[in-house]
């Protein structure tokens, strides 16, 4: 791992209060930058990548990773590799969007997703039956 990303990491941990919405503690978003910094480094170097937990903390402590250090010196070799590095352990982090719509069916608000959906699904073939009819009828 480059000194600049790991004094990236440093200046995170620093700031965790500003994370307060998403993490219980210093504890919490100290584990958790350094599996993200642990993950990485296996990216960079091309070895395995530890699971990663997709959650608000994890997906907000990558970008404040990316952003401290592209705010630090480095060589320029090595700032492409990391930042590469950064990117695709971002990408493991997105959410697969059948997964997201899962849960959001799964969620509190699931059945008010499913009555939206059904409203959005009648109200245009209410109209088409509509607009059906009233031609049927202007040929007779």
């Amino acid at each position: 791992m480059s000194d600049a990303l790991a004094r990236a990491g440093e200046v995170v941990a620093e700031a965790w209060d500003d994370l307060r919405a998403d993490a219980t503690g210093a504890g919490e978003v100290a584990s958790q930058l350094d599996l993200l910094l642990t993950a990485v480094r296996a990216e960079r170097d091309g070895s395995a990548v530890p699971d990663l937990v997709a959650s608000p903390l994890a997906r907000r402590l990558v970008g404040r990773l990316r952003g401290a250090y592209l705010a630090s010196p480095d060589r320029a070799e090595d700032a492409l590799a990391t930042l590469r590095a950064i990117e695709a352990v971002d990408l493991r982090l997105a959410p697969a969007w059948s997964e997201r719509f899962q849960d959001r069916l799964e969620g509190p608000g699931g059945l008010e997703l499913v009555v939206e959906i059904a409203h959005d699904l009648r109200s245009p073939l209410t109209s088409i039956l509509f607009l059906a009819e009233t031609m049927l009828n202007g040929r007779s």
